[in-house]
């Protein structure tokens, strides 16, 4: 097992084929996938999205808990630029409000700015997922609103500086 981070609680590791059960589960659940630019996935387009999540140059991993390895979601660093990423997370349903959203925010803030030294890090909220949207306000700045093209969707806009950032930590 290829270890990428981890937090109190958290382990974050490399995503493998074995994970398609719980990515299913991840995927395939409406109230999950609603705040997400992605639409619910069948098992077939389950599996192929796990596939390129594993081969892209964009760093994207699975989430599992400490003490039992349990998958409970996937999280990233999305590649903007070559000093700038956005931050993305989900996370199962049933292991909402544990904070483990909270706890997956700082630990790819964190992730972003030491390991692969970004000098800005991003986040988007869809305006109706109240819980991102308070995980961010509280660790980023709140840029405004927009509509995204690609997405075809409206998205709350988050950033942070590695100096803003070294400022308070």
């Amino acid at each position: 097992m290829t270890i990428v981070f981890e937090t109190e609680r958290l382990r974050v590791r490399c995503l493998r084929e074995n994970d398609n059960v719980d990515f299913y589960k991840l995927m395939s659940n409406p109230k999950v996938v609603i705040y997400t630019p992605s639409k619910v996935l069948n098992r077939a387009e389950s599996d192929l999205k796990l596939a390129s999540l594993i081969n892209t140059n964009h760093h994207f991993w699975a989430i599992e808990l400490k003490t039992t390895n349990k998958f409970i979601g996937i999280a990233g660093l999305k590649i903007q630029s070559k000093s700038i990423a956005e931050i993305a997370y989900s996370i199962r349903e049933e292991y909402w409000g544990e904070r483990y959203g909270t706890e997956i925010a700082t630990g790819l803030i964190e992730y972003g700015f030491n390991h692969f030294n970004y000098s800005k890090l991003l986040a988007y909220a869809d305006p109706k997922n109240k819980n991102s949207l308070k995980i961010l306000s509280k660790q980023m700045n709140y840029l405004g609103s927009f509509y995204s093209e690609e997405y075809k969707c409206d998205d709350e806009t988050f950033e942070l500086t590695k100096k803003q950032w070294s400022q308070i930590n």
